[in-house]
């Protein structure tokens, strides 16, 4: 079992004075044979022998010993904005994909996406590139499963500077996890700029297919109906979200899969941290209808810039979901996150940051009980995504599932001293 308060300093060996380690974290299976789960997590603003190239590192859950690492080969191309680990489907084994929006190609800043192979021989190679200048290809992912019969075990990748006649639309490509290559994509409309966050939605509406979050809309990509040739007809429709406020506009988009009754998907509408008279909300839909509403009680504390429903914590069967509020409204902040159950959809526990410089709830994960009292517990990072400052690194605290107060451990990487 672990101690109940474990401090590991870990250094990444970074000579700069500002990062952003903890800015992505993510689940991976065992490395060093201890039988738990260790973790990949990235610092995007790594700075290496290029410069601010990125880093992914692979660390030991239980020791804080660095395993592995992986930095991107070039510089300020944010490699590790973005992380996913694909499920092990159809016989193709289980692969750490690692966004990096700002990837050159031929001088144009395109992204692309890598895959890292886990196990005993760990491989990284290019996994697909973006093709236009700045569309940020890369910048979030998710697995979708088998939304068409040519793009099987599908790949999410959001793109959000995507430009179409001279407006930026963005778009979601879906690609083919098996086979590697794009089986279709989603443009936005009008100034929308879609990709910044998306999620597959399960049967939400009856079939299922994709959403998408848009500074004007939330759009839901409603299954994929007949194919003519090669090109795929989309049915589209408007989430029936209507409250438009100065400075909200939605966001995340999560799925909430639940045991006995229908998928959710919860839908945050972000404050813009320039208004002062916003507050974020957090709306769940069921069965294509807005069902509730989390409000935000603290203004500006970016309520619903992170959203986690895979875990139940009040073991009552259902996920339970825990948004991050790691903004608090100012440069350097303390931030948080709460809790709220997943069934009754009422708030159940609440953590502040334990500093004033915490920025807790920038990205929060989960599904494993590391502390084996029988409830998985909660992997939060700390890390100033807005404005990061010097001398502050970034930080991923594992707490526990049972009792949001207790930290179990800490995993840090401070500024080296020469």
């Amino acid at each position: 079992m672990l101690q109940s308060v474990c401090l590991i300093v870990l250094s990444l060996s970074q000579p700069s004075p500002i990062g952003q380690f903890g800015y992505c974290v993510s689940l991976i299976p065992d490395l060093d044979g201890d039988k738990l789960p260790d973790l990949a997590i990235s610092d995007p603003l790594w700075v290496g022998v290029q410069g601010g190239q990125g880093r992914v590192g692979l660390i030991s859950s239980r020791t804080g010993v660095l395993l592995d690492h992986f930095d991107g080969d070039q510089s300020h191309a944010r490699f590790g904005a973005a992380l996913l680990l694909t499920t092990e489907e159809g016989g193709i084994p289980a692969q750490l994909l690692i966004g990096a929006p700002s990837f050159r190609q031929n001088g144009e800043m395109v992204g692309a996406v890598y895959s890292l192979q886990l196990g005993e021989a760990r491989r990284i190679r290019l996994f697909a590139r973006g093709e236009q200048e700045g569309e940020l290809f890369g910048y979030c992912m998710r697995q979708a499963g088998n939304l068409t019969a040519e793009c099987a075990h599908s790949i999410l990748i959001g793109c959000p500077g995507f430009k179409s006649k001279d407006a930026i639309v963005g778009r979601v490509a879906g690609y083919s996890l098996e086979s590697g290559k794009e089986c279709f994509d989603v443009l936005g409309s009008s100034a929308t700029s879609i990709g910044r966050q998306v999620s597959d939605i399960g049967d939400v509406f009856g079939r299922p297919g994709i959403a998408f979050a848009s500074d004007s809309y939330v759009g839901s990509e409603n299954a994929f109906l007949p194919t003519l040739g090669s090109e795929n007809r989309l049915g589209r429709c408007v989430l029936p979200i209507t409250e438009q406020v100065k400075g909200l506009f939605p966001y995340c988009v999560v799925l909430q899969k639940r045991t006995s009754g229908n998928p959710r998907l919860l839908v945050s509408c972000y404050v813009d941290p320039g208004s002062a008279d916003a507050r974020g909300h957090i709306y769940v839909i069921e069965g294509g209808k807005v069902i509730a509403r989390l409000d935000e009680e603290t203004l500006n504390s970016g309520f619903g810039t992170v959203i986690y429903a895979c875990d139940d914590y009040d073991a009552d069967g259902c996920p339970d979901i825990v948004v991050g509020t790691p903004d608090d409204g100012g440069v350097m902040p303390r931030g948080g996150f709460r809790v709220y159950s997943g069934a009754k959809l009422t708030l159940i526990g609440e953590r502040k940051g334990d500093s004033p410089t915490d920025s807790m709830g920038s990205y929060i994960a989960g599904g494993f009980d590391y502390d084996a009292d029988g409830v998985p517990d909660i992997i939060v990072s700390c890390v100033n995504t807005r404005s990061p400052q010097p001398g502050i690194r970034g930080k991923v605290k594992i707490i526990s599932g049972k009792n949001i107060q207790q930290t179990l451990r800490v995993l840090e990487s401070p500024v080296e001293t020469k």
